[in-house]
């Protein structure tokens, strides 16, 4: 799973009299004091060649998401910055171990987030030892790449090439789509349009620019066929783990049922390996259950159905979904603007389409 982090660096810059905002500030101005230009990154003869493609593809992507679907970017991914091939951010989410509830950190501009990033390991580890202190789950994961929502350029990382072209591609039009939507103070739908953004997109992306036939887009079909092998078992996990919380249980009874649940969501792992096409999840056989981990799955891969059906409303044409998207996120309820009218998508330039359907199925 890509980690993600809306980052709450543009946070920083109103002033330094918190010591997390000037963590924040002082990690940020030396990613940023490191960054290149990739106009002279591609520029430079000595630029290995594996390198300078993987760069130019992303930053076709880059335009394919700013040109093709009206994702805000125009400074974000023009600089590069080498991470020495460590994680650029360290994010820290926490639950109760015995209800879904994550817990909140609420910060000015943004509202309340389900996480909380840091630049600095040692700091994430040191947030997560508090919380643990209070007897809550907490789970600590490197983010891969964070949005600060179009108040800085997000740059370029090294760490970004060294995934799979499909993943990249994913991730850059994720972290784009959070900084052209944003409804403050709904995380999850915040992240589950983001990554229905980069999963829809980069499959359209890999196969305008390869060809449906191209090996890279028969790689890309089978790894999101295995990520909906994968989501099945950790929703029916998530909902069994729902039901169980639901029951009222005195807490020891609770922690050792759910390790049951878990137990149970291992094995429909085990006996579905064989059907995994390209990825691998073998290392969730080593997971211990943790609210605050199954919580942050929830968040990213929550809600893909309405989504897909406001795509199939708005003919197939991602960029309606977006725009549709920005307007509920200006509403006090986004999720119930989407399901409220499905037809109504936006169409090319301010006039809307009167007559956007969903095609037939």
């Amino acid at each position: 799973m890509l980690g993600s982090l809306v980052a709450l660096s543009a946070v920083a810059w109103s002033g330094c009299n918190v010591g997390y905002y000037c963590h924040l500030a002082a990690g940020q101005t030396r990613l940023l004091a490191r960054a290149r230009p990739v106009s002279d990154l591609l520029a430079d003869a000595r630029l290995d060649s594996t390198l300078r493609e993987r760069i130019r593809l992303l930053q076709e992507v880059r335009e394919y998401g700013i040109h093709e679907l009206g994702l805000a970017g125009a400074r974000a991914y023009t600089r590069y910055v080498d991470t020495g091939g460590r994680p650029v951010a360290f994010c820290v989410s926490a639950s109760p171990p015995d209800r879904f509830e994550a817990y909140l950190w609420r910060f000015p501009l943004v509202g309340a987030v389900p996480y909380k990033g840091f630049f600095s390991e040692e700091r994430a580890r040191t947030e997560a030892r508090a919380l643990e202190a209070r007897g809550l789950d907490v789970y600590v994961y490197p983010a891969a790449a964070y949005s600060t929502l179009g108040y800085l350029a997000d740059p370029l990382l090294s760490t970004m090439l060294d995934l799979p072209l499909d993943a990249a591609a994913d991730l850059i039009l994720h972290e784009l789509t959070h900084a052209t939507v944003y409804a403050r103070g709904h995380p999850e739908f915040n992240e589950g349009l983001a990554t229905f953004v980069g999963h829809v997109g980069s499959m359209s992306f890999l196969i305008g620019r390869f060809g449906a036939d191209d090996a890279r887009v028969r790689h890309a079909q089978q790894a999101q066929r295995d990520r909906l092998r994968f989501r099945r078992i950790l929703t029916t996990a998530v909902a069994e783990l729902d039901s169980l919380y639901a029951l009222g249980l005195d807490r020891p009874r609770v922690l050792a049922e759910r390790q049951a649940v878990f137990s149970r969501a291992k094995a429909r792992y085990q006996a579905l390996r064989g059907e995994f096409e390209y990825l691998s999840y073998d290392d969730f056989l080593g997971w211990e259950i943790n609210n605050a981990r199954l919580l942050l799955y929830r968040l990213y891969e929550g809600h893909p159905a309405l989504f897909d059906s406001t795509l199939q409303a708005c003919s197939g044409d991602l960029a309606r979904v977006i725009r549709r998207a920005r307007d509920c996120a200006r509403t006090p309820d986004p999720w119930a603007c989407l399901r409220e009218k499905p037809h109504d998508c936006p169409g090319v330039g301010p006039a809307r389409d009167p007559d956007c359907q969903a095609p037939p199925r």
